[in-house]
């Protein structure tokens, strides 16, 4: 062996056990309840301490342009510190391309992304809310601290303007820690809005749906990929969510046999739904499998 661990509680997905660990050229060779018979020079004595594997942070944005500035971790510092804290693989989230389809920082030709290009959304959202006859009035209320609900606003409303459809009111938010849309629902209800379109993430419209439901307004609710999710969303009322429309890339009703056999195993490891962002998660998951295995 290389290195052992001994005395040390192992962590893995599914319990927490008493027990040595060989490593043998860099990968786990053994796990056993006592190696001290196994000759090796390194040895760490592990006792009243976790020995957790390396765990992956399927979430960031490292060197990330974001509402005028950039994120103060670039990928050396971030990833660095990731290790420092027992994290060996990042997911980062390369910034999309603006409304007018420009990126602050250019693409590699070994990036590739997995879900919607975003501003590609408003386009989609104002043409299927005009062939479906969604709405005769049209509000919006978007972030305007976030380049995803922006970009995606901005589309909105050029192609709205294209397809004849009537906005009545936009209005903004500063940051997704917003908790007060009294302004902005007062104004769409107003204003006589018989939808609501939210490109926002699932949180503040968990927080718009029951505020408006509170003060008697009821249009139709239309949101994007980062409304998904606002089922799971804690203490909201999910009756509040029957008839919003989104898009998704993802649906967990669909018939398909690969997409029912991942809900199927998905429910009975996690006792939930997945959602769209279980799906993606899934996918860059094996896409990175596959790049592994393929040959250079």
């Amino acid at each position: 062996m290389d290195l052992i661990i001994r005395n040390g509680t192992i962590v893995t997905e599914r319990e927490m056990f008493k027990a040595d660990l060989g490593v043998k050229d860099g990968k786990i060779a053994v796990i056993a309840g006592d190696l001290s018979d196994l000759p090796c020079e390194n040895v760490v004595d592990a006792t009243g301490k976790l020995v957790l594997p390396g765990a992956i942070d399927a979430h960031t944005h490292l060197a990330f342009p974001f509402g005028g500035t950039v994120s103060s971790d670039d990928f050396f510092a971030g990833t660095r510190a990731a290790a420092c804290g027992g994290t060996t693989t990042v997911f980062d989230y390369s910034g999309q391309a603006d409304s007018d389809g420009n990126v602050t920082i250019q693409r590699k030709d070994n990036v590739f992304q997995m879900c919607f290009t975003d501003p590609n959304q408003g386009v989609a959202s104002a043409q299927y809310i005009k062939e479906q006859k969604l709405g005769t009035k049209i509000a919006i209320i978007y972030n305007n601290g976030d380049a995803y609900s922006t970009g995606i606003y901005q589309k909105f409303a050029a192609e709205a303007k294209k397809e004849g459809l009537e906005i009545v009111s936009t209005t903004t938010f500063p940051d997704d820690t917003n908790s007060d849309f009294s302004a902005q629902l007062n104004d769409a209800k107003a204003k006589g809005a018989d939808l609501l379109f939210l490109p926002i993430y699932y949180t503040p419209a968990s927080l718009i749906l029951t505020q408006a439901n509170k003060m008697g307004y009821t249009p139709k609710f239309f949101g994007v990929d980062g409304m998904d999710g606002i089922l799971t969303v804690k203490n909201f009322d999910t009756k509040l969510a029957e008839n919003v429309m989104l898009l998704t890339p993802f649906t967990a009703d669909a018939t398909d046999e690969k997409t029912q056999n991942f809900v199927k195993k998905y429910k009975e490891k996690f006792g939930e739904t997945p959602n769209q962002f279980a799906a993606d998660t899934y996918d860059c998951v094996y896409a990175l499998y596959e790049a592994c295995k393929a040959k250079v």
